[in-house]
């Protein structure tokens, strides 16, 4: 029996509704497993780089004088942040290398050079390229 354009959009409808709560599913699990590594990289991230929180609004109430977060999610924090990190980045990229001169290379790094200009692969070890994850069998 041939099914109807309604019956055909609500099968599409519902493999949609079971994709996204596959995605809500994993990446509630990512948040469980990662959440707080990611956090504290970006708490540290504030303290290198002296990214302080907003400052609260104070308010007058019937109660007295209270305050409220003027940013409680860290939007406008996390955006200093980046734009902190970006300017670092910008600096060192525009930041004028020292032109090298012959007598300046060592032996060690010339040899290392052409090992990198030939095949890499005969001298790397399964070890350090699975740690890499560049190992096809890397989980």
């Amino acid at each position: 029996m041939r099914r109807s354009r309604s019956q055909i959009r609500a099968a599409q409808i519902a493999a949609l509704a079971a994709e996204q709560e596959a995605y809500e599913k994993s990446v509630s699990e990512a948040i469980k497993v990662a959440a707080f590594a990611r956090c504290d990289a970006v708490e540290q991230l504030y303290e290198l780089l002296d990214v302080q929180p907003e400052r609260p609004i104070i308010r007058e109430g019937k109660n007295g004088r209270y305050e409220v977060a003027s940013d409680k999610d860290e939007t406008k924090r996390t955006a200093r942040l980046i734009e902190t990190v970006t300017a670092l980045l910008g600096d060192l990229s525009e930041a004028p290398s020292r032109p090298a001169k012959a007598d300046d290379t060592h032996p060690d790094e010339v040899v290392s050079s052409e090992r990198s200009m030939t095949s890499a692969a005969p001298f790397a070890d399964a070890s350090s390229t699975r740690s890499l994850g560049l190992h096809p069998t890397a989980a």
